[in-house]
């Protein structure tokens, strides 16, 4: 019974645990919890004075490179803004597992700021500059529709280019997905995210924003009087 309430959240084995060294009990239910996207699981074995073992089953596939040809599972590259600059992106997502596996898929690929809800999104949208923004759609405080709605309304009040948002979530009933439009998002990406999934929708939005400032302005007609 002891070993089961390790994977359970805010759960200790020994409450003298978390006096002596603090902690909260949330390290082995995030563990397990990727563990579970990924179709696998976590075990243990404990025996008392000689410690404890900690096991990690996971089927993946078998991928074999051949460097001569262009890999199918790679995803597509990140485009590039601003020259040699990384990607800018603010990840709004109010449960730390989902925040976890982004920042995981993208370590080391683009400059990640995160929010816990939408309040705290939009407010860190206001303050800095982003290349893209992904928005979780349940969150407290303010949901990701209305955090939407709010950053496309500062936009065109301060007359800024729109930053391409993408919304995650696992609701994927065609109001749903447009309910995101309707908010100003420009996609909307289904729970659970891959990493191939991710890359390829976050190149998607990217390029189209950099087609779309790049695209010629209609000339205008100015009259001079005679």
């Amino acid at each position: 019974a002891g070993q089961r309430r390790l994977f359970e959240r805010f759960s200790q084995a020994d409450g003298s645990i978390t006096r002596r060294f603090g902690g909260t009990g949330l390290g082995l239910a995030i563990s397990q919890q990727l563990a579970h996207m990924m179709g696998g699981e976590i075990t243990v074995t404990s025996a008392t004075g000689e410690g404890s073992t900690f096991a990690l089953t996971v089927e993946l596939p078998r991928v074999v490179i051949d460097e001569t040809q262009p890999s199918e599972v790679a995803p597509s590259p990140m485009p590039t803004v601003d020259g040699p600059e990384r990607v800018r992106v603010l990840l709004v997502e109010d449960h730390p597992v989902n925040r976890k596996v982004v920042e995981m898929i993208l370590a080391d690929m683009v400059d990640l700021t995160t929010a816990e809800d939408g309040q705290q999104g939009v407010e860190a949208e206001a303050s800095s500059r982003f290349d893209l923004i992904l928005m979780d759609m349940q969150m407290p405080v303010m949901d990701g529709l209305t955090a939407t709605r709010l950053i496309r309304e500062r936009e065109q009040r301060n007359g800024a280019a729109a930053t391409p948002i993408i919304v995650l979530t696992a609701n994927v009933l065609r109001e749903h997905v447009q309910a995101c439009l309707d908010a100003g998002a420009n996609s909307h990406l289904c729970k659970p995210i891959t990493a191939t999934t991710l890359i390829e929708a976050m190149a998607a939005a990217l390029g189209e924003a950099q087609e779309t400032q790049q695209q010629p302005k209609e000339p205008q007609c100015v009259e001079y009087a005679a």
